[in-house]
């Protein structure tokens, strides 16, 4: 993943997940990994390559549809299962990012399927690190059924400066297989 700063009208592309700098929520009902302390946000540009398990330091991870599967590290990437009775409602969120009003960040992410099914997942971000919060699209819901690695990408631009986070959100039907970033 990578975030950073748009100068110009193009969106740089990288490996796993990039931000980069351009030209009150409800309390969540789910399982939040807690371990994720973060004494000041993050100014872009940011990258997260997920090739060790150090992200789960610093991520929030939230079960909400609590069946018990959540994101995880495996094989140099993050990863979500599939759950066989239940849609996949599982997030990945980044520590607090301090976002600039006004000001327009790219945003790109690579990531697979599994396998040969139908996999979904949308980004997200917001003010805070619930999915109540996180409501303003960066990737829209996306479908995807292919098995090497693609980018995708979008921009954030907030209205206001800030602590901002991004939700990955894996939003499959049950009985798919998975998606890795």
């Amino acid at each position: 993943m990578r975030i950073h700063y748009i100068k110009r009208a193009a969106l740089s592309l990288c490996t796993a997940m990039s931000l980069g700098l351009s030209a009150t929520s409800q309390v969540s009902q789910s399982v939040t990994n807690t371990q994720n302390a973060q004494a000041e946000p993050l100014t872009p540009p940011y990258s997260e390559t997920f090739a060790d398990e150090s992200f789960l330091e610093s991520y929030t991870i939230i079960d909400s549809n609590q069946d018990g599967t959540k994101w995880y590290f495996e094989f140099g990437s993050a990863q979500i299962s599939y759950n066989s009775e239940l849609d996949m409602d599982d997030w990945l969120i980044t520590p607090a990012l301090n976002l600039e009003g006004g000001k327009m960040y790219s945003f790109s992410i690579e990531i697979m399927a599994g396998g040969s099914f139908n996999e979904t997942f949308e980004v997200m971000f917001g003010k805070d690190k619930t999915p109540e919060a996180l409501v303003n699209p960066i990737i829209e819901k996306t479908s995807i059924a292919h098995t090497a690695y693609k980018a995708y990408t979008g921009t954030i631009s907030p209205a206001e400066s800030g602590t901002f986070y991004v939700g990955i959100h894996g939003c499959s039907q049950k009985d798919m297989l998975g998606l890795r970033i």
